[in-house]
């Protein structure tokens, strides 16, 4: 019974310090490779802009970066409580992954919708991106 309560408590300690380094140093040195090539925004951009405004209490501004800044929380706790009392194969289910990428890609659908047919400014095209930039060299 006490080598589970240790293992549980070490995978615990693990799981805190995985999401501190996530939380903390991931917004400083990511960028986004499919903003950066294709010029598009990708299923999780603004989701970094959110978190950061979730650190400083602003829900309104992290719905207004992503509005499944919290379907992220969600899972992370979910996939920390797995892990922690050994119950990964409840994240490696194909329900729980499908679901969460199919939420993604609605919700992306939905935003690059708004940002291509309305003034939707939180998304935007980036101009300067390795796709973008082959197309105006070739069509001048």
């Amino acid at each position: 019974m006490k080598e589970i309560t240790k293992k549980r408590a070490f995978r615990a300690v693990v799981f805190f310090i995985v999401l501190a380094v996530l939380v903390f140093l991931f917004p400083l040195f990511y960028h986004c490779p499919i903003y950066s090539t294709l010029g598009i925004p990708c299923p999780g951009c603004g989701m970094t802009r959110a978190m950061k405004s979730v650190l400083q209490l602003d829900f309104i501004a992290a719905f207004r970066w992503h509005p499944l800044f919290g379907v992220t929380i969600a899972a992370a706790l979910f996939i920390g409580w797995a892990y922690v009392f050994d119950r990964m194969e409840l994240v490696r289910s194909k329900q729980f992954l499908w679901g969460i990428c199919l939420l993604f890609l609605a919700v992306w659908f939905i935003r690059l919708a708004l940002m291509f047919l309305t003034d939707y400014s939180i998304l935007t095209i980036n101009e300067n991106a390795l796709l973008p930039r082959i197309w105006q060299g070739l069509h001048g």
